[in-house]
């Protein structure tokens, strides 16, 4: 007996959002490999002291730009569920525009530097596989990555974060941070 396969085939492209994925995603590799390499240069020069003054800035202004992931799977642009993309989103911005913009000394910790090393690796590898996937296929060396490192990265980055609001809960309860005293 022969096997028979079932194609669906899919709806033809739409070129237009292939092409802004595309560019929206090389972007973003590009911005996560400047945080990577940035990272490494200021930690091996200025330990981990100088990294948040040299990056944190630029840090957030990615992760920021990431919101525009909310509207990409809001608008089925792309795959992602809604609910999952606002959480990562959520969690990261509080990171970077809560926990370690009010308390800087926690970013001139290892944990900061390690956390931001897991994520850039993390999304230089996502970001140039999303783009290779907006522009045909991705190479198997990047499929790869997608799917091993993040067995590693991905506690990497979570103990970190987990550790830097850990150790924002004392002085933000302490100083009663962003209190309206009326």
């Amino acid at each position: 007996m022969s096997a028979t396969k079932r194609v669906i085939s899919a709806a033809p492209p739409n070129n237009t959002v292939s092409a802004y994925l595309f560019i929206y995603n090389v972007a973003s590799s590009v911005a996560w490999a400047t945080i990577l390499s940035r990272t490494i240069i200021y930690a091996a020069r200025d330990g981990f002291e100088g990294v948040y003054p040299a990056v944190g800035e630029f840090v957030r202004t990615t992760q920021a730009f990431a919101c525009l992931e909310l509207l990409h799977a809001a608008t089925r642009l792309v795959r992602a569920p809604l609910f999952t993309t606002f959480i990562q989103l959520l969690a990261r911005l509080f990171i970077v525009w809560v926990v370690t913009y009010a308390f800087p000394h926690l970013a001139k910790s290892p944990a900061y530097t390690v956390m931001l090393l897991a994520w850039s690796f993390t999304e230089v590898i996502r970001y140039s596989y999303f783009g290779a996937a907006a522009g045909g296929s991705p190479p198997n060396v990047l499929i790869w990555l997608r799917y091993t490192t993040f067995f590693v990265l991905y506690p990497v980055g979570m103990a970190t974060e987990t550790w830097l609001v850990y150790s924002a809960v004392g002085p933000a309860t302490a100083g009663l941070l962003y209190s309206i005293h009326i």
